[in-house]
């Protein structure tokens, strides 16, 4: 039930990409090609969730790749947000859905880490496949892995050892090493060169189950190799950039750790004309002007960041606080009742609290 010049939109996007999600996951030629998907859209997330949950159980979240041995049955669900984050959604479960026609088992660590790397697809000058900025990947990484004290971070040998539950039970923090790992794979000089990716595909049986497919992976990589893989893998990494304005936006990082709010938004200012489309420095700026008091002024780019990542948790609990300031209780409200099933929900019960008051 979704919008039909929208549904249009998302299916010919979907169409267009299966190409490009091909090469540049560097599928040879005798991968099985693309058959017939439904691409369900659903106006509300409550139907969704129905449509979901009675073919898998359980709800997956936010979008879902449903496969089936008749394709007449498979489907791409998820309901309607704003066309950037649900494109990449669509790239995410198309490069599932490719994957999967291919190799019905993969590990779930490398069916997570292609989806995600899809998500990030661009085209270059010449109409080729390529990677965009890492943005909310490496952001997410370097905070939820790499900040902990010790880092939150597996060795690859046992990330690739990880299949179903095991990997489902390492939690978000298991998905962004997918991420790392597989982006590496694809991306870093050497490893696409030597095309490590596709070779570790064709170690993969088409018919085998899971933990099968979990133990061919690991046995690709020789004993001697793990080091050098972990090495160069935390190099990648390192150089890797966040956003096109990397340097202004790493230093408006440490003057926001200093509270420096003012100069700090000068240099947020400065990224976003380089780069308008990432929603962390939308929420940057934001931030620094509400420690301003410029609640005004902090609205729009909060918006503006939601619009782009509607999941962004820090986002919506900082849009509640500054419409509360700005007298508008049952905005606030709103965004405070929708994080009470995140991460974010002791710190909305207790501003729910306040606005009760």
């Amino acid at each position: 039930d979704a919008p039909e010049a929208f549904g249009e939109l998302c299916v010919k996007h979907v169409n267009e990409v299966l190409p490009l999600i091909r090469a540049l996951a560097q599928f040879p030629k005798s991968a099985p090609r693309a058959e017939r998907v439904q691409v369900a859209l659903f106006a509300k997330y409550a139907p969704f969730d129905a449509f979901t949950t009675a073919r898998l159980g359980a709800c997956p979240g936010a979008f879902a790749y449903l496969h089936h041995e008749d394709p007449a049955k498979r489907a791409i669900a998820a309901f309607v947000l704003p066309a950037p984050p649900m494109l990449a959604r669509l790239r995410h479960a198309a490069g599932d859905a490719l994957l999967r026609l291919w190799i019905a088992n993969p590990p779930r660590w490398l069916l997570t880490g292609l989806g995600e790397c899809m998500e990030e697809l661009a085209v270059d000058a010449a109409g080729k496949p390529a990677f965009g900025f890492a943005r909310g990947h490496l952001r997410d990484y370097r905070e939820r892995v790499l900040s902990g004290d010790p880092p939150a971070r597996l060795a690859v040998k046992d990330l690739i050892a990880l299949s179903g539950d095991e990997f489902e039970k390492k939690g978000l923090g298991a998905g962004l090493q997918a991420w790392a790992l597989v982006r590496y794979m694809l991306d870093e000089p050497m490893a696409r060169d030597a095309k490590l990716f596709p070779r570790l595909l064709a170690r993969l049986d088409a018919s085998a189950d899971e933990a099968k497919n979990a133990k061919n992976a690991q046995d690709f990589f020789v004993e001697e190799e793990w080091d050098f893989l972990e090495k160069s893998l935390a190099k990648y990494l390192e150089g890797l950039p966040e956003t096109p304005a990397e340097k202004t936006y790493l230093k408006a990082q440490e003057l926001l750790k200093q509270h420096q709010w003012p100069e700090a938004q000068k240099f947020l200012e400065a990224a976003l004309k380089a780069d308008p489309g990432y929603e962390r420095l939308h929420y940057c700026l934001a931030l620094s002007r509400y420690k301003q008091g410029l609640h005004g002024e902090a609205l729009p780019a909060l918006d503006k960041a939601l619009l782009l990542f509607p999941e962004y948790h820090a986002a919506r609990f900082l849009r509640g606080r500054v419409r509360a300031a700005l007298g508008d209780r049952d905005g606030a409200r709103k965004d405070f009742e929708i994080l009470l099933t995140t991460t974010y929900a002791d710190f909305a019960k207790k501003d729910l609290e306040a606005l009760a008051k």
